[in-house]
């Protein structure tokens, strides 16, 4: 018998809402230019890369040896006791980790209070298990830190989930000590699990180390923090992330992980080895990574000081958050920067409506070649009289 009709199916109306892919209204810009045999250099997509120093071979090594190791690099950077066994998990990339916490926590109705501008990530996510994503803007003159008096001190029977970076993605703003401090006597008043992204905390450049929110065993209590393996160790290639916090909280993440088949696999444990040899190996390749990003900013930074070109004076991560000109969209400008001069960076809107108006300049190529590329995004940059009198002139 032939069947002649279709089954008409159409999307659920959460993934609908589901914000579109990062950095898609330029990816098939980029694959034409690609093809016309025009070289791209990406500055949009963070994908700093540090490659470890020469050493003998490491014996596979499984999780439990993985986080071992990390326990004891937070003990001997930050004094930190965090117990391996039974308050480290480690799953495979930050959207795994950001998966089985919104799995686990956000059921439908639950409100979720997310940074703007901010990875987009979080607000995918929690729409995915319908919750309420509540979005709050952070400006610069509050050093993109949230206004944690516009928070309802009221506790709430239903916890509210919060989402913090620091250093923050794509300001690189740094939650301090006294920030942390206050947060944690409102989350305990008004009921708000705290969910740190510290992806960037470790391989921090400058002299200012970004606290971790870890650092305080009472904070715990609050929340838990998860590091990127991807990003603080400069290695795009090891999704592997780091889980921290109480027993009771990384128990049922752990359990839901086993469940959903979300622990990381050998090759990827096989991977990550030479990089957990031991806490002085793991500490020493974080330090070069930090003196490679270091440098790579200090060019960034250096060329927008010597063009007048303001930004946004974060020196956390390896990214810098630049202001365009008045009415200039960041869309607009990054298409023109990449059509006309082949660099790709990551307009403003990328993380939200409040982050019209700038774009993020991502350090992911080495410092000569990152200068060349600095001076023609400069270029692009400047307004077209000032380009026209130089001609002239």
């Amino acid at each position: 018998m032939k069947i002649t009709k279709r089954v008409v199916v159409s999307a659920a109306e959460r993934i609908q809402q589901l914000p579109a892919p990062f950095l898609s209204e330029l990816q098939g810009l980029c694959k034409t230019l690609e093809r016309r045999g025009k070289e791209i250099v990406d500055l949009g997509k963070y994908a700093i890369h540090v490659p470890l120093a020469a050493q003998t071979s490491v014996s596979p090594s499984d999780g439990t040896t993985i986080a071992k190791t990390f326990a004891e690099y937070l003990a001997r950077e930050y004094q930190i006791e965090i117990d391996p066994t039974q308050e480290i998990l480690l799953v495979p990339g930050i959207r795994a980790a950001l998966l089985l916490t919104a799995a686990h926590f956000v059921d439908a109705g639950t409100i979720c209070l997310l940074p703007d501008p901010g990875y987009d990530a979080y607000r995918k996510l929690v729409l995915l298990f319908e919750g309420k994503p509540r979005s709050c803007p952070i400006y610069q003159r509050n050093d993109y830190l949230p206004n944690l008096e516009q928070f309802d001190r009221i506790a709430s029977k239903s916890p509210r989930l919060l989402f913090l970076t620091s250093p923050h993605n794509p300001t690189g703003a740094v939650c301090d000590e006294n920030f942390y401090s206050h947060l944690q006597r409102l989350a305990a008043e008004a009921n708000i699990l705290v969910v740190a992204d510290s992806s960037y905390a470790l391989s921090y450049s400058g002299n200012f180390r970004p606290p971790l929110f870890c650092q305080s065993r009472k904070r715990l209590r609050l929340g838990i923090e998860m590091f990127s393996f991807s990003t603080n160790l400069a290695a795009p290639q090891l999704k592997l992330t780091a889980i921290v916090g109480r027993k009771r909280m990384i128990d049922p993440l752990a359990t839901l992980a086993r469940s959903l088949g979300l622990l990381p696999s050998g090759p990827l444990l096989t991977y990550a080895a030479p990089y957990f040899a031991s806490a002085e190996s793991l500490a020493n390749h974080i330090a070069r990574c930090r003196e490679e990003i270091g440098l790579r900013m200090n060019v960034i930074v250096e060329t927008l000081q010597s063009a007048g070109i303001e930004f946004y004076p974060a020196f956390g991560a390896g990214f810098v958050w630049v202001k365009l000109r008045r009415g200039r969209l960041s869309v607009s400008f990054a298409r023109g920067l990449l059509r006309h001069r082949g660099i790709l960076i990551t307009p403003g809107t990328a993380f939200g409506e409040e982050g019209e108006g700038w774009i993020r300049i991502a350090a992911n190529v080495e410092s000569d070649r990152l200068r060349e590329v600095m001076t023609a995004l400069v270029r692009a940059y400047q307004p077209i009289k000032s380009r026209l009198h130089r001609r002239t002139d």
